[in-house]
C-alpha cells in the first residue's frame, strides 16, 4: 500500500533521539495492557463514588477491546513494519494502543457528559479524547511499530465497539427503568394516588414518556410516598442506582 510506504519513509524523517524517548514512554503507558490496569483504578474510583454503571460499563468496554483486537489481529494476520524503533510482537492490523485509546478516552468522555451537562465542560473532555487518540495513533506511526492503515483500523475499530458499549448500557439503563416503573406502580396501588399526580401511575401514561421526564415523576413520588410502604423503600433504591448509573 503506497500510503502506508510513504507514511513510514517520512517517520524516519522526523525522528529524534530526545523525542523518541518520549515516544517509547507515550507507547508504555498507553498500551492496552496499562490502560486495564488504569481501569481498574478508575473503575474502583467510580464504584466509591457511587458510579456504579459507569464503573461496569468502563470495565466491559475496555475488557472487550483487548480480546476484539486480539480476535482480529489473529485473522487479518498482518506484519508489522521491518524498521520499527523498538521491538514489539504480535501482529501489525490493527494498533492495539489506537484502539484502546478510542475505547477508553471516549468512555470517560461520555461519562464527563453525562455527569455535567456544561458545554465548556463537553468541549474541553471531548476535544482532549480526541487529542489524547490523535496522539496515542502518532506514536505508534513514528515509531514504525505500526502501519498507517493499522493506525487508522484501530480508530474505526475503537469507533465500532465504544459505540456498541453505550448503546448497549443504554439498552439496559433503558430495561431498568421499565423494571423500576413495573415496582412503581405495584408501589402506588399500595399506597394511593398521589395527591399532585392524580392516577398517572394507573393509567401507566410513564411508558410514554421520556426517560427524563419519568425520573422527574418517579422522584417526586418518591418523595411524598416512599416512607409509608417497604415497596416504597426498595423501589426508591433502585430509583437512586438508576439515577446516579453514570
Amino acid at each position: 500500500m503506497a500510503v502506508n510506504a510513504s507514511v513510514n519513509s517520512w517517520a524516519v524523517t522526523i525522528q529524534t533521539s530526545s523525542f523518541t524517548v518520549i515516544a517509547k514512554g507515550i507507547a508504555v503507558i498507553f498500551d492496552t495492557e496499562s490502560l486495564l490496569v488504569v481501569s481498574l483504578a478508575v473503575a474502583a474510583i467510580l464504584f466509591a463514588l457511587h458510579y456504579r454503571r459507569g464503573s461496569v460499563l468502563l470495565l466491559g468496554a475496555m475488557a472487550g477491546d483487548a480480546l476484539l483486537v486480539e480476535v482480529t489481529k489473529t485473522l487479518v494476520h498482518s506484519p508489522r513494519p521491518t524498521n520499527m524503533l523498538v521491538p514489539d510482537t504480535g501482529y501489525s492490523f490493527p494498533s492495539g494502543h489506537a484502539t484502546a485509546s478510542i475505547v477508553f478516552f471516549g468512555i470517560l468522555t461520555y461519562l464527563a457528559w453525562q455527569r455535567w451537562n456544561s458545554s465548556k465542560v463537553r468541549a474541553v473532555t471531548g476535544g482532549l479524547g480526541v487529542a489524547m487518540g490523535v496522539l496515542v495513533g502518532f506514536d505508534r506511526i513514528y515509531l514504525n511499530v505500526h502501519w498507517f492503515s493499522d493506525v487508522v483500523g484501530g480508530y474505526l475499530l475503537g469507533a465500532f465497539w465504544l459505540t456498541f458499549a453505550i448503546a448497549a448500557f443504554h439498552y439496559q439503563r433503558r430495561k431498568n427503568l421499565v423494571k423500576l416503573i413495573r415496582y412503581v406502580v405495584k408501589a402506588w396501588q399500595a399506597s394511593g394516588p398521589s395527591p399532585s399526580r392524580g392516577n398517572c401511575f394507573d393509567n401507566l401514561t410513564l411508558l410514554q414518556l421520556g426517560e427524563e421526564e419519568i425520573v422527574s415523576v418517579l422522584g417526586h413520588e418518591f418523595g411524598h410516598l416512599r416512607g409509608r410502604d417497604p415497596l416504597w423503600l426498595y423501589a426508591f433504591r433502585r430509583f437512586s442506582i438508576f439515577s446516579g448509573s453514570t
